[in-house]
């Protein structure tokens, strides 16, 4: 049983849980967010207890960017944590229909208990299993508009991307021709073993944009982005309330 008075990551301790890898802790921080640890004080997901639809992180801003130049009919987000960009997705895109990958079932349940995610339904497939795994089964068809990839293992001290280098040509035959993969990298560079085979893949459409301190978000498509000044971006950011016109300005295009 744990102590709801304790503190730890600089909030309240309200549950926790130990699952086959790892332990999940849930904090709330001044009544006023809410976040999910894997073991240590990098949060996972957070979530605002007054507005649960707003995202926090400038990473999750910056991997939605493709959101003012596109509206996704089907989009797969591969790497659950607390479900701020599925639940962000499933509300402002009501039409589109999401699957979320996530391994651990212990990770789901806490965010439906805990951070508001919705339940399944008919615009929203959660998929327990390996991301590898929903790949390979995976038709070879471009269903997807939007591909995002949110992957980590969360070890005591560090916290290390998972690469999908295997199986990044299959992820770019799920695209569809004006769809766009948005892959989290967090480090001190977004160079990772992965990133020489996104280059072949996306000879003319592989951008990068820093957010936060330690997160690359790499954006690749089968075509360049849209120029800035065919996006409307003060009315996508009135219907998204996200600061969009500041990311793209911080892409930059990797030859």
């Amino acid at each position: 049983m744990i102590d709801i008075y304790s503190i730890k990551y600089g909030g309240r301790l309200i549950h926790a849980v130990e699952d086959d890898f790892g332990s999940i802790e849930i904090i709330d921080i001044q009544q006023s967010l809410r976040s999910m640890h894997f073991g240590n004080s990098t949060q996972q997901a957070t979530m605002s207890l007054e507005n649960p639809n707003q995202l926090i992180h400038q990473y999750t801003e910056a991997m939605l960017l493709p959101l003012c130049w596109l509206t996704p009919n089907r989009t797969l987000m591969l790497g659950l944590g607390g479900g701020s960009m599925a639940k962000f997705i499933h509300h402002h895109v009501p039409g589109g229909h999401l699957d979320a990958v996530e391994l651990r079932h212990s990770v789901v349940q806490l965010a439906h208990d805990y951070f508001q995610l919705a339940e399944p339904n008919d615009s929203l497939s959660i998929h327990t299993e390996k991301a590898e795994e929903f790949i390979s089964t995976a038709d070879n068809k471009p269903y997807y508009d939007l591909i995002i990839v949110d992957l980590f293992l969360t070890k005591q001290n560090a916290t290390v991307t998972i690469p999908l280098t295997q199986h990044l040509t299959k992820l770019k035959s799920m695209l569809t021709k004006t769809g766009q993969i948005c892959i989290n990298i967090m480090g001190h560079h977004f160079k990772y073993n992965g990133y020489q085979q996104l280059q072949k893949l996306f000879p003319k459409a592989l951008y990068v944009v820093t957010a936060d301190v330690n997160n690359f978000i790499l954006i690749g498509g089968k075509q360049p982005i849209p120029e800035s000044k065919t996006i409307d971006f003060s009315g996508k950011e009135i219907q998204y309330n996200l600061p969009f016109q500041e990311h793209y300005s911080k892409l930059t295009r990797q030859r």
